[in-house]
């Protein structure tokens, strides 16, 4: 689990003693504060914001483990407002599905 830098300890703390010992807590100090609207991700993959530091990017791939791709959803960089992914699939809206979808080249592990 990444969460926003603003968190308080007292937050952090309250995470990390209710989620099971195997989940990480990472904070993430970034200047963009919306992660969920930067962020879209699966198992095995995460689009993110274009300009989301590279540092950011790196923990993202450390913490949850995927691979990490820069990309803007058929030109808007709030990606995770855009679509959403899971290991079974993702949803995206009809313009997306006939002029961006064919263009991508990330690896998703299922269908769109």
């Amino acid at each position: 689990m990444a969460f926003w830098y603003l968190g308080t300890p007292q937050t952090r703390n309250h995470l990390r003693n209710s989620l099971p010992d195997n989940v990480v807590v990472q904070r993430i100090e970034e200047k963009l504060c919306v992660l969920g609207n930067c962020v879209v991700c699966n198992d095995d993959v995460a689009l993110t914001h274009t300009n989301l530091d590279k540092e950011t990017e790196e923990l993202i791939e450390d913490v949850l483990g995927v691979e990490v791709f820069t990309h803007a959803v058929a030109g808007n960089i709030l990606v995770g407002s855009n679509c959403a992914l899971s290991n079974r699939g993702g949803l995206v809206y009809n313009d997306l599905a006939t002029c961006w979808l064919p263009e991508m080249h990330i690896p998703f592990a299922a269908p769109l």
